[in-house]
C-alpha cells in the first residue's frame, strides 16, 4: 500500500512539472521597445507654463496627412538644422520637424526645415 502511495505521488510530482504553465511576465525593461520617428510640418505648439510644471505640446502632420501629437517634457533635447542645441520655443508652426520617440517618451526633437 505504501508503495502504491509513493509511485502516485512520484506520478504527480512529474506531471506537475511537466504540465506547470510558464511565467510570461516580464520583470525587466523590453529591449523591443525600440525607437520610432515621425517626420512632418509642425501645425501646433504650445510651450507649458514652468512654474506650473505643465508639459509642452507638439502637433506634426507627415506628407500623408497623417497627424501626431506628443507631450513635450521639460529637459527634451531639441536640435536646429545646425545640430546645435536650441529651446522648444524656437521651433515654429511650418517647421519641419523629425521626433524621435518610444511609446510615452519624446527622445528628440530635430528640425529640419
Amino acid at each position: 500500500m505504501q508503495k502504491i502511495f509513493l509511485v502516485m505521488c512520484f506520478f504527480v510530482f512529474v506531471g506537475g512539472v511537466c504540465f506547470a504553465k510558464q511565467s510570461t511576465t516580464c520583470k525587466t525593461a523590453s529591449p523591443a521597445a525600440a525607437s520610432k520617428t515621425f517626420t512632418g510640418k509642425v501645425t501646433l505648439i504650445s510651450l507649458g507654463d514652468a512654474k506650473k510644471a505643465a508639459t509642452s505640446d507638439i502637433a506634426v502632420v507627415n506628407d500623408k496627412g497623417q497627424e501626431m501629437s506628443f507631450a513635450v517634457k521639460k529637459g527634451t533635447p531639441v536640435f536646429g538644422k545646425d545640430g546645435k542645441s536650441i529651446t522648444l520655443a524656437a521651433v515654429v508652426k511650418g517647421n519641419k520637424v523629425i521626433i524621435k520617440y518610444t511609446v510615452g517618451k519624446i527622445e528628440s526633437i530635430t528640425v529640419i526645415e
